[in-house]
């Protein structure tokens, strides 16, 4: 029993045959009309000129019949395709006839009109083999009625001037030949057949493929969105958790309250790092993060990780030491630059216990050259590939989830694909570790001799921050925050109530959320305040690190923070903004 994928398919092949049909159509006429002719040419002197005048207009009528209804048969027919099918065998019989009725002319010509004659009617029986893909009855209603009047004429016909056995042989090589081209249609059906299978299959793949592309790139779409909301919306509260813990440690409270706070700050710091390496690594994984590249001074930044990572350095008793340091214009990302550094040095310090840490930075071959070394406990030589791959840790077995996830590693060794840096690892056990990143030799830009500017020390009794932020949480935690440091704080939680609160209290610092959404699309803060406080400093901060606010004016002395922000990431921001004022 015939299933419904087999009448499906059964259906589409039949169709493609009327297809081809079509296409033949217009090819069969170049050579046929020769062959008319000839055979015409043949029997012209020799038999009655009306029998062979009446027989070539019949047949070359019956062609342009044919020609005319198969060049469009495939789309007359193409939803009942079985019936274009039948009309083509009657076509092709009718053909075959008419070809057939040239044999009237044998009596009257000699053997070798008689032989070319014959040796025409069966090229054309063997071209039909190939304008019809060998489909039987296509090809049978065409050349049987060729092919068996050949057979009897030469096993019946005299032949007075040869040898009597001729005629039956060439009867029984005709019957041969024709029994041939029969098994070769069916060979050439099952090949045209087998290919349009093959073909259909390979449609119907595609089309899964695309199909699955298409639920691919949803999916990405889908995660990229997800990413883009889990940045700010888990970050969200592990900020506004840091900045509480921050304010509760600076308060007067008794001894064993103080631990306890400190211990509290120590585990959001560790689920915040541990956010933030599970996001780097999902947005790598999902492609979503872009290379934007700037000209940045390599001093800057390089100090910048520097103060960073010092008091995580002195918590350990190991000494961080910074060398080489210049004045340098360099071509990179610096976001992404500077993670894949940030995630150098903080691996370096978590895995070093005794002496230091050093981070470096000279020129080599005119590539600029950044160089993270620690006095660990070093890498045997057959673990320093797998170091790189994700959730890999040396000497963590029991999954302490202090020493993190494994990932920091993983993720600079994409980071630095991204950016073209060729990363060098070379470790020894008990040695210590050096981590090498060659920048590109187009990155180099040019020396500047700007000194380095020293942070000035604060008053921060008499610095006045606006804080602005719509979530009710974040801003209550970072207002508390400031005031322990016993900076004088105003509060707005949307553009009009900022600048409400910048004519009552002029600040010396705008503190702001970067996804401000205060129901205000025709006001953006940053634009607003340059225009009104061009030279007032600002400080962003945003769940992700690349985030990209939207600046009217480059001139506006802008920082970008990082949720969750600890206290010596603020204090250095509100240091580093005031010292550009």
């Amino acid at each position: 029993m015939n299933t419904p994928i087999d009448n499906t398919a059964s259906f589409a092949a039949k169709q493609e045959m009327l297809h081809l049909l079509a296409r033949q159509s217009g090819r069969v006429p170049f050579g046929k009309i020769p062959a008319i002719l000839l055979i015409a040419a043949l029997a012209w002197m020799s038999a009655p000129k009306a029998i062979v005048a009446g027989w070539a207009c019949a047949a070359l009528a019956v062609l342009m019949l044919r020609w005319l209804i198969l060049s469009r048969i495939d789309t007359h027919f193409l939803d009942r395709p079985q019936t274009g099918l039948n009309l083509s065998v009657w076509l092709s019989l009718i053909n075959g006839l008419v070809m057939a009725c040239s044999l009237m002319v044998f009596p009257f010509i000699p053997e070798v009109e008689r032989a070319v004659h014959t040796l025409i009617l069966m090229g054309l029986c063997t071209g039909a083999i190939a304008t019809t893909a060998g489909h039987l009855p296509l090809f049978l209603s065409y050349a049987a009625p060729i092919a068996l009047p050949l057979v009897i004429i030469w096993g019946s016909l005299a032949t007075p001037n040869q040898a009597e056995w001729i005629g039956p042989g060439l009867a029984v090589l005709i019957a041969m030949f024709f029994g041939l081209m029969i098994s070769l249609a069916r060979d050439t059906s099952r090949l045209y057949l087998r290919s349009f299978q093959i073909r259909s299959e390979q449609s119907e793949l595609n089309s899964k493929l695309q199909q699955a592309l298409n639920q691919a790139e949803m999916a990405s779409h889908t995660k990229t969105r997800f990413l883009a909301s889990a940045s700010h919306d888990l970050r969200q509260p592990i900020h506004t958790l840091s900045l509480f813990s921050a304010a509760l440690i600076r308060r007067d409270i008794d001894t064993k309250s103080k631990q306890i706070a400190s211990h509290m700050d120590n585990a959001i710091q560790a689920l915040a790092a541990q956010l933030d390496t599970l996001l780097d690594i999902s947005k790598l994984e999902a492609g979503v993060v872009d290379v934007n590249i700037k000209t940045i001074d390599i001093h800057t930044l390089l100090s910048r990780l520097f103060e960073e990572h010092i008091q995580s350095a002195r918590q350990k008793n190991l000494h961080l030491g910074i060398n080489g340091l210049e004045h340098l214009d360099i071509s990179t990302d610096p976001i992404l630059l500077e993670r894949i550094i940030r995630n150098l040095l903080s691996n370096a310090i978590k895995y070093t216990d005794k002496g230091g840490v050093d981070l470096n930075f000279s020129i080599e071959d005119r590539r600029p050259c950044i160089e993270v070394i620690d006095s660990g406990q070093g890498i045997p030589s057959e673990e320093q590939a797998k170091i790189f791959e994700e959730f890999y840790q040396l000497n963590n077995p029991e999954r302490n989830r202090s020493k993190g996830l494994g990932l920091g590693l993983a993720i600079v060794k994409r980071l630095t694909k991204l950016i073209d840096i060729d990363i060098d690892l070379r470790s020894s056990p008990g040695k210590g570790t050096r981590i090498r990143l060659l920048l590109p030799s187009s990155s180099l830009q040019s020396v500047t001799h700007a000194p380095r500017e020293e942070l000035p020390q604060l008053a921060w009794q008499n610095i006045k921050v606006l804080v602005v932020d719509d979530e009710a949480d974040a801003l209550q935690a970072m207002s508390t925050l400031l005031q322990e440091l016993s900076c004088q704080v105003s509060c707005a939680h949307s553009t009009q109530s900022a600048l409400k609160a910048a004519r009552v209290t002029p600040p010396d610092v705008l503190l702001a959320d970067v996804d401000l959404n205060s129901h205000e699309p025709d006001l953006n803060l940053i634009d607003v305040f340059h225009t009104q406080h061009p030279s007032l400093p600002i400080i962003l901060v945003g769940g992700q690190a690349d985030t990209q606010p939207t600046l009217g004016a480059e001139a506006t002395p802008l920082i970008q923070l990082q949720k969750p922000v600890t206290l010596e990431t603020l204090t250095q921001a509100i240091r580093q903004s005031l010292a550009k004022v």
